[in-house]
C-alpha cells in the first residue's frame, strides 16, 4: 500500500513538473539571436496598471491675480481688476491605453492612448459671495499615437558617436500625434447679444450689423477639431564607472538611464465647426469676431530630476508660444478710446503669444509645481472672446498627473550590441529582418523555430 502511495506521488510530482515546463516560454534556439530573444522575454513590460505620464497634455491649474496687474471696474463688463482666482481643471481619464512592450524599449516603437478630459475653466470674482461668472464647460476626448524613434544598430539609447562609448549621450527622438474633438460652452441660455444700453436683445436675432456680447448671462457654444503634432528630443546623460557599476544588472539590459531633460515642439490646428451639432454652434454674426481657426506653435524645455547623485535643481518646464486665429472683424463693444467702461478695452488681436513656467514642488509621483504665465492675446473665456485678456501675468499652482521623472532607457549589454552590428554589415535589409524576427518571437507565445534570421 505504501509502495502504491509513494507510486502516485511520484507520478504527480512528475505531471506537475512537466506542466510548469510546458508552461514556460519555449527559448531553444542555439546561438546569440535565441540568447537575445530569451533575454528579452524575461524582461517585464511596463505595469500596465502604472499610471500614465500625460505628455503633451496641458495641466490643471489655480492662478491667482498680481493686484500689479489689476485693472478695471466690473466682472459683468468684461474688465477684470475684480478678477479674485481663475481655475482650470484639466485631469486626463485614460480609459485605454497600449504601453510600451520589452521589445519596444529595447528597439522603440509605437504607443496609443485614449484620453477623455472632462475640463472646465472657472473665474472667481472678489464680489459679494464671491460670484462665478459664467463658467466654460470643455469636456473633450483624445486620441494620442506615440513614436519613439528607433536607436541606430549596434549604439545604446542616445549615442551619437561612432564607435558609440557603452554609456554614450546624446538625444533621443519621440514624436506624438494627437486628435482631439472638444466642446466648449458656458451652460448659460441668455441671448448672445445685447443692445447699445448693455442690456439682452430679445427676442435673439440671427444676423446683426453692429454685434455687442452680452456678459452677464449669454449663451456662448462652439465645437471643434484639433490635430496636433508634437516632437521631444530626450537627453540620455552619461553614466559614470561608479554609477554604472553600482546599478548593474545581469540580462541584455545592465542599467536603466533616464533623461535628464528634454526640448520639445508642438503645432495645433483647430477647427471649429460650423455646422448645427451638440450643444449648437457659435452664432453666425459672432464667428467673424471669434475666429472659427486657429494656429498654435509650441517651443519648450523641460528639465527631469537626477535618478542618480545630488538632487540640486528640482524638476522644471518652461515654454513658449505663439497664435493666429482667422477672426476678421471687431465687436462693437471694444476698442472706444477714452471710455471708461468696456468698451475702452482693447480688441481681441489677431495674433497672440506668451510663456508659461512651471517649477516643481518635489512630489514623487505627479508634476506639481509652481506655476507663472505672461499671456498676450485673445480672451480664452467664453463670452470674453472679443477683448484682449486684461490680466496679462498670473501665478498659482499646477498638476500634471503621470510619473514625476522623465522617461527611462535601457543601456544595452554589449552582446547584443555586436549582434545588431553584425546584421547591420549585412545591409539595411538584414538588420530590419533581423529586428522583426526577434519582436515577433519575443512574445511568450511567439513560435521559435531555428531558421536563419536572413542569408
Amino acid at each position: 500500500m505504501r509502495a502504491e502511495a509513494l507510486a502516485l506521488a511520484g507520478m504527480f510530482v512528475a505531471a506537475v513538473t512537466t506542466t510548469s515546463a510546458a508552461d514556460q516560454p519555449a527559448c531553444g534556439l542555439d546561438g546569440p539571436v535565441a540568447e537575445t530573444m530569451c533575454a528579452l522575454r524575461t524582461e517585464k513590460d511596463e505595469d500596465r496598471e502604472l499610471r500614465p505620464e500625460a505628455l503633451f497634455f496641458e495641466p490643471s491649474k489655480v492662478l491667482f491675480v498680481p493686484h500689479l496687474f489689476q485693472s478695471g471696474p466690473d466682472s459683468h463688463t468684461g474688465r477684470q481688476d475684480r478678477l479674485a482666482i481663475e481655475v482650470e481643471f484639466n485631469e486626463p481619464i485614460f480609459p485605454y491605453q497600449k504601453r510600451t512592450s520589452a521589445a519596444g524599449r529595447h528597439f522603440g516603437g509605437r504607443t496609443t492612448a485614449i484620453a477623455f478630459t472632462p475640463m472646465y475653466r472657472v473665474r472667481i470674482w472678489k464680489e459679494r459671495s464671491a460670484p462665478v461668472r459664467v463658467p466654460s464647460f470643455m469636456p473633450k476626448a483624445t486620441v494620442q499615437v506615440n513614436h519613439l524613434h528607433q536607436r541606430k544598430p549596434g549604439h545604446q539609447w542616445g549615442a551619437s558617436d561612432d564607435p558609440p562609448r557603452p554609456a554614450a549621450r546624446g538625444f533621443v527622438r519621440l514624436w506624438s500625434g494627437m486628435l482631439t474633438v472638444g466642446h466648449h460652452s458656458n451652460g448659460q441660455d441668455g441671448c448672445l447679444f445685447a443692445d447699445e444700453g448693455g442690456r439682452e436683445l430679445s427676442p435673439c436675432p440671427e444676423r446683426l450689423e453692429s454685434v455687442r456680447i452680452n456678459r452677464l448671462n449669454g449663451s456662448f457654444s462652439t465645437n471643434y477639431v484639433q490635430a496636433s503634432v508634437n516632437h521631444a528630443w530626450y537627453r540620455v546623460p552619461d553614466l559614470s564607472d561608479e554609477d554604472a557599476r553600482d546599478r548593474a544588472r545581469p540580462g541584455i539590459w545592465t542599467d536603466e538611464r533616464f533623461a535628464s531633460y528634454s526640448v520639445f515642439t508642438g503645432l495645433t490646428l483647430e477647427y471649429n465647426i460650423p455646422i448645427d451639432s451638440f450643444g449648437g454652434p457659435l452664432e453666425e454674426a459672432a464667428r467673424s469676431i471669434y475666429g472659427m481657426n486657429r494656429v498654435r506653435a509650441t517651443l519648450g524645455l523641460e528639465r527631469f530630476p537626477r535618478d542618480c547623485g545630488p538632487k540640486l535643481i528640482p524638476r522644471f518646464k518652461v515654454a513658449a508660444w505663439a497664435q493666429l486665429t482667422d477672426k476678421k472683424n471687431d465687436s462693437a463693444d471694444c476698442g472706444m478710446a477714452g471710455r471708461g467702461d468696456a468698451f475702452g478695452d482693447p480688441c481681441a488681436p489677431r495674433v497672440g503669444w506668451g510663456a508659461d513656467l512651471t517649477l516643481g514642488l518635489g512630489s514623487a509621483v505627479d508634476f506639481l509645481g509652481v506655476y507663472a504665465r505672461w499671456f498676450q492675446g485673445q480672451d480664452y473665456y467664453n463670452l470674453s472672446f472679443t477683448h484682449r485678456k486684461q490680466n496679462r501675468v498670473q501665478a498659482g499652482l499646477s498638476f500634471t498627473p503621470g510619473r514625476s521623472r522623465g522617461p527611462s532607457f535601457p543601456t544595452i549589454a554589449r552582446r547584443a550590441l555586436d549582434e545588431e552590428a553584425r546584421y547591420q554589415a549585412q545591409g539595411p535589409d538584414c538588420f530590419e529582418t533581423y529586428r522583426d524576427y526577434i519582436k515577433d518571437h519575443v512574445k511568450p507565445d511567439g513560435t521559435v523555430t531555428a531558421a536563419p534570421v536572413c542569408r
